[in-house]
């Protein structure tokens, strides 16, 4: 599995590289400071990308730390084993000279790229490379490291000798051996056993949250038919995340009451959009006893705004959902998930269904009990508050960094 290959190449690694990192045990750990690693940094819009750069703007406003953002591109320091892919996916070649990234005019950080060409990998260019990328860390050296990811060799390596935590870009625990792993959630029992299995003791771990940034809206009211009952699914990946069995689950839908309507947002992965449309189409016309109550909507640019004509949020079961669950909460909308994937930890787990019966059930309860539907809708915009208040996160994530630092918990170190 991709845990016993990720420990394979580690140690490989460890081998070939380890002892490049050997400098920055004699480092003199500078307060206020923060290093952010990533393992691809490509456009701005790239949504990993996006969260590395929301972490230092958000570090700097709030806390006034220094930051500096190192794109490792990880996937090129082992060659000849399934782990690796070309580098060309993982950074952009126009970042290579770069020492100072511009985020935007209120916000810049120092920066470097572990450059090697992808059409150049070896193991020489490599330690050229990671000598590089050591002596910039020994030059800065951050009172802590952030990785961005949820695996990262060159972390995984640096953290043998200074304080680094993993946040993945999701809801799961990060793959890792040294340093504190982050999990972006309440820490479930399964999730102490993995990192036990990993050789990683429950007192490294820190538990926070995934928070969201408010997506640009020009706040219009959208008008609906008021007979109508609108049940809204949201997905950019629509030909795998709405089948068959989804498509079931809405006809229980219809069947509560001739004014519930199904609506799509989003669009498809696939790059011939009208096929994969026709295919989407096809499976409800062939298979649904009420095709006319099927609505595809397309990708909304303004999502608030387009949440002001729907009723009630539903993700099919699926593994991602966090942000648009995230965002119909904003605008008071009750969520009804399966307990399964990334929008059952952004609603909460307690809120969440096992059973197709339990979430038609939800559903039929929601149209029913106006009162119900009221106490849904408060939840949602209270949780929102929450998932929303990204300087709380920060302040929280940082105090609880620092705290395993002072307790001397993995590391013992002084910061200046």
């Amino acid at each position: 599995n991709l845990k016993n290959l990720y420990s394979d190449i580690y140690k490989l690694a460890e081998e070939r590289f380890g002892k490049l990192f050997n400098p920055i045990d004699r480092l003199q750990y500078k307060k206020n400071r923060i290093l952010l690693l990533t393992t691809q940094f490509l456009s701005f819009k790239h949504a990993p990308t996006r969260r590395a750069i929301d972490y230092a703007i958000n570090f700097m406003d709030y806390l006034g730390y220094e930051v500096m953002i190192l794109n490792t591109s990880d996937a090129k320091m082992i060659t000849g084993l399934p782990y690796y892919m070309s580098s060309e996916f993982y950074f952009e070649r126009d970042y290579n000279e770069l020492d100072t990234l511009k985020i935007d005019d209120k916000h810049s950080v120092k920066f470097l790229q572990l450059g090697v060409d992808h059409i150049d990998v070896n193991e020489k260019n490599y330690v050229i490379e990671i000598k590089k990328a050591v002596k910039s860390v020994c030059d800065f050296a951050p009172m802590y490291v952030l990785q961005v990811g949820a695996s990262c060799i060159f972390a995984d390596l640096l953290a043998k000798y200074i304080p680094v935590a993993t946040i993945p870009c999701s809801f799961d625990a990060p793959i890792m051996y040294n340093g504190y792993p982050i999990i972006a959630r309440e820490v479930e029992d399964r999730d102490i056993q993995i990192l036990e299995n990993a050789g990683i003791s429950k007192n490294r771990i820190i538990e926070s949250c995934i928070t969201y940034k408010i997506p640009g809206t020009s706040n219009i009211k959208i008008d609906k038919k008021q007979s109508e009952f609108v049940i809204v699914i949201v997905s950019n990946r629509l030909e795998s995340e709405f089948d068959l069995n989804t498509l079931k689950i809405c006809e229980e839908f219809c069947n509560i009451d001739d004014s519930i309507v199904i609506k799509f947002f989003g669009t498809f992965v696939t790059k011939d959009n009208n096929n994969a449309y026709n295919k989407f189409l096809k499976l409800i016309n062939e298979n649904s006893k009420y095709p006319d109550r099927y609505f595809f909507e397309g990708y909304q640019n303004d999502i608030l705004s387009a949440y002001t004509a729907c009723d009630v949020y539903y993700n099919p079961k699926r593994h991602g959902g966090g942000s648009s669950v995230s965002q119909a909460m904003l605008m008071g909308l009750p969520v009804v998930c399966h307990k399964f994937g990334d929008g059952s930890y952004t609603l909460g787990r307690d809120r969440c269904f096992d059973s197709d019966e339990d979430i038609i059930n939800e559903i039929k309860k929601l149209f029913e009990d106006k009162e119900y539907y009221e106490s849904s809708k408060q939840y949602s915009l209270k949780k929102a508050e929450f998932l929303y208040d990204t300087k709380s996160m920060i302040i929280k994530l940082d105090k609880d960094i620092r705290k395993k630092i002072s307790d001397k918990v993995l590391y013992d170190i002084e910061i200046d």
